[in-house]
């Protein structure tokens, strides 16, 4: 329902009394958001009108999430070794593109969330609007240490996401300036949370936990026997197979190779746990990629790849990488950004990064901003850059330069 409401509201203005700055989708998903969070708050002894009205008690809480450490975690490779990076990056690429995603996934099912109540889920940041009933922080802290647990296995602490939820909202909040100092209230609590990565993991009860902070001490024995593995040089070898190419790689760094071969062909993504290609939190969520013929009753959320015009809710990725030979620049008649200069130039390098510096811009008042500061302006913008990367940047590159914006 929300992508066939998406499809067609998308360009449809919320009002036409004051400025059509708002869509009717992002205007009408986040009151909704809303009301499913005052539904859930709200006892058989509270509903009434009086109540519901009350915009001074603090009836909602954010849970705030940022990912850290994707540029280490993107670009993991052993010194001297190419063989096979495409795949790998274009296939880690795509796995740190979900893990906020999978995060939200586990937190909506753990809390029974509605997916309306996800206001922006962007740049490896996400904000959920919850209610502030009793119950909600154990469940939190449940699903920070399993999060937690998980970076720490799967990426040895390179790569974190950092959560927060102290921050707490009346329904006067958001209106006018007001939410955009909540929003500035969140930023700052995550650069608080950001100085206690892994947290959950590394104490127990106020007290360093010496049983499983360290790494090293898990794999040491896999390393002296296998060594490291020749593509990301962090992870144990496993031994080697016909497809690993002659290089003794790990099972994560083979796993990922399989799938950046499959990535560039005609997929769907279907969120299921059973025979998952990748696993997250264990095995809580989990997601396949299979072929977009023959997708009906292979799971409860499917979504295709790069197909604006299907039957199923379409997933923008990026599948190639871009090449420009030295001294190339790109086409002048065509519409591109005028500073690319490399491969990995400030237009490519990092899509997190520029979503996550127009994030600090709508939040911090140093960056000498003034946008609208109410939730739906944050929503709204929110699905608009991360369409902007997803979708416009994947064609844009062959709109620059047709010859080089081939799949390696």
């Amino acid at each position: 329902m929300l992508w066939l409401w998406e499809k067609y509201a998308w360009c449809v203005p919320s009002s036409t009394i004051d400025v059509p700055d708002i869509s009717l989708y992002d205007h009408s998903r986040t009151a909704a958001g809303i009301a499913a969070c005052l539904y859930d708050y709200h006892s058989p002894d509270t509903w009434n009108d009086h109540a519901i009205r009350d915009r001074t008690a603090e009836k909602f809480r954010l849970l705030a999430g940022d990912l850290s450490g994707i540029q280490r975690a993107l670009f993991a490779f052993a010194p001297g070794r190419s063989k096979g990076a495409a795949k790998t990056l274009r296939a880690r690429s795509f796995l740190l593109s979900l893990v906020s995603e999978a995060a939200l996934e586990l937190a909506l099912s753990r809390l029974e969330a509605h997916p309306t109540q996800v206001f922006m889920n962007a740049g490896g940041r996400f904000l959920v609007l919850l209610p502030n009933v009793p119950g909600l922080v154990p469940v939190l802290h449940d699903v920070r240490r399993v999060v937690e647990q998980w970076c720490r296995a799967r990426f040895g602490g390179r790569l974190t996401l950092n959560l927060d939820w102290d921050v707490t909202l009346r329904g006067n909040d958001f209106y006018g300036k007001r939410f955009r100092a909540v929003l500035e209230t969140v930023r700052e609590r995550l650069e608080r949370a950001k100085k206690r990565k892994l947290s959950a993991v590394l104490m127990e009860n106020g007290r360093w936990n010496d049983g499983g902070a360290f790494v090293l001490s898990e794999r040491y024995a896999r390393y002296q026997h296998e060594g490291t593995c020749e593509s990301c040089g962090q992870e144990p070898a496993e031994p080697a197979t016909p497809e690993d190419d002659g290089v003794r790689i790990g099972a994560d760094c083979r796993d990922l190779r399989q799938m950046g071969r499959k990535l560039p062909d005609d997929l769907a993504l279907v969120w299921d746990t059973g025979k998952a290609d990748l696993t997250f939190f264990g095995d809580a969520v989990g997601i396949k990629l299979v072929n977009r013929t023959g997708l009906h009753g292979v799971g409860e959320r499917i979504e295709e790849i790069n197909a604006p015009d299907g039957t199923f809710p379409c997933r923008f990725m990026a599948t190639h990488v871009p090449r420009l030979e030295a001294g190339q620049s790109p086409a002048s008649n065509d519409r591109a950004p005028t500073k690319i200069r490399r491969p990995w130039g400030p237009a490519t390098r990092s899509p997190s990064t520029s979503l996550r510096s127009e994030r600090y811009a709508q939040t911090h008042p140093t960056m000498g901003r003034t946008p609208s500061a109410a939730a739906w302006p944050t929503s709204a913008s929110s699905k608009a850059t991360s369409t902007f990367w997803g979708g416009y940047s994947r064609t844009g590159w062959a709109r620059i330069s047709p010859s080089h914006g081939t799949r390696p």
